[in-house]
């Protein structure tokens, strides 16, 4: 007897040693998370990390604050490109088609009601046309994302003669990168644009682009003398 059990100590032991091992594993799973609320993860690791390892951006990555809605440091057209087609509604009947005033001076503005700028500029404008319409300047408003009734209702209220045009649905504010509103381009007898400013303009500016396009009535200025240059 006392030979068997000095014969299966050995296993029982083996077995009992076994059962030890596991159980103090299961104890050591459980309490992991306690241990590390104790003992935290090195705080050597860079915070910007992500999981996979990879660094993630940072701030300073993000785009800047005078960057384009479109991503791009430059928006729209830019001078000595070829204008897009244009085709629109007319306010008072008929259809507005860009490529019909080839051979004109054509200052092209997309504006609407829902634009507080929109209200300033087209009198200005208009005082414009009236000067220079004898000289080939040709104006086109065209009214974006309103209703024939919404646009009559506005142009009535800015009380502009010009060329208006209807653009309910923004076509043509997507195939002129438009998206900043009021935009102004100046295009030149030739159907190329010349010049482009984006709302909120003043006569300064206005001028700078007819110039581009009737340079004959806006003939560029002489630099004027430094007032600390000697006579």
């Amino acid at each position: 007897m006392t030979a068997r059990l000095r014969e299966t100590a050995p296993v029982v032991g083996g077995v009992l040693g076994g059962l030890v091992v596991v159980g103090a594993a299961i104890v050591l799973l459980v309490t992991l998370p306690e241990v590390e609320a104790f003992f935290p993860p090195s705080s050597s690791a860079s915070p910007s990390a992500s999981p996979s390892g990879a660094s993630s951006p940072s701030p300073s990555a993000s785009p800047s604050a005078g960057q384009s809605p479109s991503g791009s440091a430059e928006v729209g057209l830019q001078p000595g490109q070829l204008a897009p087609p244009l085709e629109v509604d007319r306010l008072d009947g008929g259809t507005i088609n860009l490529a019909a005033l080839r051979g004109q001076a054509v200052w092209l503005n997309f504006l609407a009601s829902w634009c507080p700028p929109c209200y300033d500029e087209p009198p200005r404008m208009e005082r414009y046309w009236q000067r220079l319409k004898d000289k080939g300047l040709v104006i086109v408003g065209v009214d974006i994302k309103e209703t024939r009734e919404e646009a009559e209702a506005f142009v009535k209220q800015i009380g502009v003669t010009f060329l208006i045009g209807i653009d309910p649905t923004s076509t043509t504010e997507q195939y002129w990168s438009a998206y900043a509103m009021p935009v102004h381009f100046w295009i030149d007898r030739e159907g190329v644009v010349r010049s482009f400013a984006f709302g909120g303009i003043g006569p300064e500016q206005m001028e700078a682009g007819l110039s581009t396009i009737l340079p004959e009535e806006f003939p560029t200025p002489a630099p004027t003398a430094s007032p600390t240059a000697s006579p």
